[in-house]
Order: structure tokens, then C-alpha cells, then sequence
């Protein structure tokens, strides 16, 4: 490797991150990346990613979509869950529910840290 380009995001962005893991110093079962920002208590854009709880790593552009607009503060109502679970079961091979739910769990987390911030 010869060079690496980092784009730095501007400083209005806020992070989240969340990891479930069955015991300490052990793998995750599920983890959540967030990235948002507000427009007059409100989401504006975000970038919600969602990993070990699939195959690879991906990113949640339905509810990235579903989160826009919406006051920031945040409540794991149906919709939210339905989303980041139907995520789960697209991309990985007979997801368990009990997976589905880590994959909420965690992601809900790193929402509400990142509107913390």
C-alpha cells in the first residue's frame, strides 16, 4: 500500500456504536454503527450499518430512509424493528429470531448514543 485517502465528514455528524457480545473478550453476536445529523431536533441524514449478526457487514438504507425527518430521539417502535429485522433475515440464512432481536437491540443502542452526543 502506497497511500490511503480518509475523507474526514464535516463536524455536525454524530456516532453511535453498540456491540452485543455473550461474554466479555468474546466475539459479537450483533453491532451497530450510526451516524446522524440534526436539523432543528429533527434527523437529517443518516448512515445506519448492522454486522456479525449478518453475513457481511451492511448498511440499512431502508431505515436510513424510515429515520429522516423524524424528531431525534428515539423509541424502538414496530416499524423500527420490523426494519433492522427484515434487514437481517435478507441478508443472512435462517436468521434466528433471537438474532433479529440482538441486531434491534443494537442498533436502537447506537441510535440513541449518537443523539446523545
Amino acid at each position: 500500500m502506497t497511500n490511503v485517502r480518509i475523507k474526514i465528514p464535516p463536524a455536525e455528524w454524530r456516532y453511535g456504536f453498540a456491540q452485543l457480545a455473550p461474554q466479555p473478550n468474546r466475539p459479537a453476536s450483533a453491532f451497530a454503527l450510526a451516524a446522524i445529523t440534526l436539523e432543528d431536533a429533527h434527523i437529517g441524514n443518516c448512515r445506519i450499518a448492522i454486522g456479525a449478526c449478518t453475513p457481511i457487514p451492511c448498511r440499512l438504507p431502508a431505515l436510513e430512509d424510515w429515520l429522516s425527518g423524524r424528531r431525534a430521539s428515539i423509541s424502538c417502535g414496530d416499524d423500527l424493528v420490523e426494519i433492522v429485522a427484515a434487514a437481517v433475515r435478507q441478508q443472512g440464512s435462517g436468521s434466528e429470531p433471537y438474532i433479529e432481536h440482538l441486531a434491534v437491540v443494537a442498533t436502537t443502542r447506537a441510535i440513541a448514543q449518537a443523539l446523545e452526543c
